[in-house]
């Protein structure tokens, strides 16, 4: 998220249009990566109905040290399989233009 954006609600906004989508699309789970520390992230996240699966130490680099990865899951109960593969989906940001 852009710094000037941050804590204006537009993150909670995307997942809300989001998450029902994917599970009008059949998606029954939806994961999230956080790069740590992020506060603000983490709440977010929380807040929207992501569940912390774990932590990742030292899995990649971010201004010449070991980065730290949170793993989230959100799961609704009327998110199912019914009876057929269910569909998995990655999403990939990348990171905003420097202006």
């Amino acid at each position: 998220m852009r710094e000037d954006m941050r804590g204006k609600g537009v993150g909670r906004a995307l997942y809300e249009r989001l998450l029902p989508l994917l599970a009008e699309l059949g998606y029954f789970q939806a994961f999230a990566g956080i790069a740590l520390p992020n506060a603000g992230s983490v709440g977010l996240h929380e807040a929207v109905g992501f569940e912390a699966l774990g932590v990742y130490r030292n899995v990649g680099f971010k201004n010449a040290s070991g980065e730290t990865w949170a793993g989230g899951r959100r799961a609704s109960a009327r998110w199912t399989c019914r009876q057929r593969p269910c569909r998995f989906l990655v999403l990939r940001f990348a990171p905003a233009a420097k202006t």
